[in-house]
């Protein structure tokens, strides 16, 4: 059974361990970090469900003053979820190479209507609709103003 020693400065218990004659305190940790950790946790759980970003999936709509944006990102193609875009007054979709992307060529089978309401981005550096060539759908650039 260990012997309880005390610190004579500061009066907290040693937890037995020394180093080159220096004792190591058995200090708590300050409130002041728990009462950090709870806010930071508070704030994440709070951000992380009222941004439109909240992962129920990766497409999301939002409306104001009666009209809506759809965005859809690292997706594989999914008719249903075209269809659910639709509805949308502008669809941004991304566009890319492999399993967890929506080829270009998947998104040319959506209807006229929906092809020219959408928008694309994170689409591959050599994508057609970039450097002077034109896409049957438009890219979205850095600093493209839309008006929905």
């Amino acid at each position: 059974m260990a012997v309880e020693e005390r610190d004579p400065h500061s009066g907290y218990l040693t937890t037995g361990h020394e180093w080159n004659g220096i004792k190591e305190l058995n200090t708590p940790v300050p409130r002041l970090v728990y009462i950090c950790l709870f806010v930071t946790a508070l704030f994440s759980l709070g951000y992380w469900i009222l941004m439109p970003a909240f992962p129920t999936g990766s497409s999301y709509t939002a409306t104001h003053g009666g009209r809506t944006l759809g965005i859809s990102s690292d997706t594989a193609f999914d008719p249903s979820l075209i269809e659910w875009l639709s509805e949308a007054d502008l669809i941004v979709h991304e566009t890319n190479y492999g399993p967890a992307h929506t080829a270009y060529s998947d998104l040319l089978t959506a209807s006229a209507d929906v092809k020219k309401r959408m928008r694309l981005i994170h689409y591959p550096d050599e994508f057609p609709g970039l450097v002077g060539a034109t896409s049957e759908i438009p890219c979205l650039l850095e600093g493209d103003v839309l008006d929905v």
